[in-house]
């Protein structure tokens, strides 16, 4: 997933620094929405260590005052479903008891800070970001947006812009297969921010599939 850039900064966890050593803000997470990215997904296999690495540095650098929202792909072909959910990989067949212990607290599971009820488990890619976001000691207030595959990309960008007026950080559990997630960041992203990438492969695959997280971030 490609979006706006300035320019490509160094990765610092908590306190991310841009050229000069200047301290930035964490506004957007780019993740891959597949397993792989949870420890034990794979089993004893280690796999995408340096996605992994830049994807917590990026949760973890998000504002702890503000809210964050994860947007990812739904189940139902149509509509957004916005709510806060519970992760589960069940839907890939990745049972609990496989992941990394540290894991298994994702945020959301405390819906505190959202003002609303937990509705059940998210899609596979938001409980990917769910997981990785409990990884960083996130709890609370963060709510999940899961786009339908026939949502139009006109309204995705629109929604986009909406969160950037909330002023929240914002996680999109990329799927290529859905350009609505695409449309989204669009309208999250200003060009002038600054963005990191950080691309891992799994080379025991087949086809070496490139796995990647983009970071945006503002002075």
């Amino acid at each position: 997933m490609a979006g706006p850039s300035a320019g490509d900064v160094s990765s610092s966890r908590g306190a991310p620094r841009g050229r000069y050593g200047v301290v930035v803000t964490t506004r957007a997470v780019v993740l891959p929405a597949t397993p792989l990215l949870v420890p034990g997904a794979a089993g004893r296999a280690r796999v995408l260590d340096a996605a992994r690495r830049a994807a917590l540095d990026g949760l973890a650098g998000l504002p702890a005052d503000r809210p964050v929202v994860v947007v990812g792909a739904g189940t139902r072909e149509e509509g957004v479903e916005s709510a806060p959910a519970t992760a589960s990989l069940a839907a890939a067949g990745v049972a609990d008891a496989w992941l990394d212990p540290a894991w298994t607290q994702p945020a959301g599971l405390d819906p505190e800070g959202t003002g609303r009820e937990v509705v059940g488990p998210a899609g596979v890619g938001a409980s990917v970001a769910l997981l990785a976001l409990g990884a960083t000691g996130r709890r609370a207030g963060v709510e999940v947006v899961e786009l339908g595959d026939a949502v139009d990309p006109a309204d995705a960008r629109a929604l986009g812009v909406a969160l950037r007026g909330r002023g929240v950080g914002l996680v999109v559990a990329d799927d290529p297969r859905r350009p609505a997630l695409a449309a989204v960041l669009d309208g999250f992203v200003d060009a002038a921010w600054e963005r990191e990438r950080t691309t891992s492969r799994v080379d025991a695959s087949p086809d070496g599939a490139a796995y990647e997280v983009v970071r945006y971030l503002t002075r």
